[in-house]
């Protein structure tokens, strides 16, 4: 039965999840309040799971997500399953949410926006060697103090440990989980905002990078007037850093992709404006309104 016919007592309720360090006002949390007002407007009930500042390790934040859910349904008494909306990091929290004590279970279908689903590679420069980036580490802790060896930029490096158990988990090893829907939307080709920041950006990371050739190649994207996104790949056998246009400025495409998925690829928007863009939001509203049950 398509949601649309249902009463309100019978739909499902969407989970909101942000990233890391999400938008705030005063410390309120406002990540979500475009896309909950089309919610609001379409009378699609939600909750916003909060888990600010959410600096930590990613994987230490599922089994608040759990009391959460289960906090929900002991004041409402609801009973059925969730359709969960997540952005960036929060990929990461509710997907090893879903992978545990067959909570996928309670999970009707999963719309990834901008999903770290296989890391992001700037989260790679703490591994770096570079004297400069060693020189100005100790700044960087300073301001991020998340970027040590527990926190969440540290896990959200494209081969840390746990992420890949992440992916491989389920019955494909491809971390899908079976009888739930799965969304992707990713940011793609974003045309670059400020020449003066492109700019900088590319010489802070020659500096600190890994290579001529990665330098080279963020000026060619940069040329072409696209952000760069940071992406690690493997040529001849070695691992390297490149810079691509098939990004969002944070998160290269491919290291969205989850399983079989096909994702939805919005062009022209950034990795934090597509919460609320309105292509976005049309997508999620859509996703949830034509989601049939098998």
């Amino acid at each position: 039965m398509n949601d649309s016919t249902k009463s309100a007592a019978e739909l499902t309720p969407i989970i909101l999840v942000h990233g890391w360090r999400p938008r705030k006002e005063e410390d309120v949390l406002v990540e979500w309040d475009v896309m909950k007002k089309a919610l609001d407007k379409e009378n699609i009930p939600y909750y916003e799971f909060n888990y600010l500042p959410a600096t930590g390790d990613p994987y230490n934040y599922p089994t608040d997500l759990g009391k959460f859910i289960f906090d929900i349904r002991a004041s409402t008494g609801y009973t059925g399953k969730f359709d969960i909306v997540c952005h960036s990091m929060g990929a990461l929290v509710s997907r090893f949410y879903m992978t545990k004590n067959d909570n996928y279970k309670n999970i009707r279908q999963w719309i990834g926006i901008a999903p770290v689903n296989h890391g992001s590679a700037l989260a790679d420069l703490i591994d770096s060697k570079r004297l400069l980036y060693l020189l100005l580490k100790p700044l960087l802790y300073l301001y991020l103090r998340d970027i040590g060896s527990s926190g969440a930029v540290a896990n959200m490096r494209t081969y840390d440990r746990q992420t890949l158990e992440l992916n491989s988990s389920g019955p494909g090893h491809d971390g899908v989980m079976p009888g739930v829907t799965y969304h992707i939307i990713i940011g793609h080709q974003v045309p670059a905002q400020t020449k003066f920041i492109s700019k900088l950006m590319g010489m802070v990371e020659w500096l600190i990078g890994t290579s001529k050739e990665e330098y080279e190649s963020y000026k060619s994207v940069s040329r072409k007037r696209y952000v760069p996104t940071r992406v690690k790949l493997v040529e001849n056998g070695e691992t390297v850093y490149r810079w691509t246009a098939e990004g969002d400025g944070a998160v290269a495409n491919e290291q969205s992709i989850l399983g079989n998925i096909t994702p939805k690829l919005i062009r022209g928007v950034g990795h934090n404006d597509l919460t609320k863009d309105p292509t976005v939001i049309e997508l999620v509203v859509n996703f949830y309104k034509n989601y049939e049950k098998s």
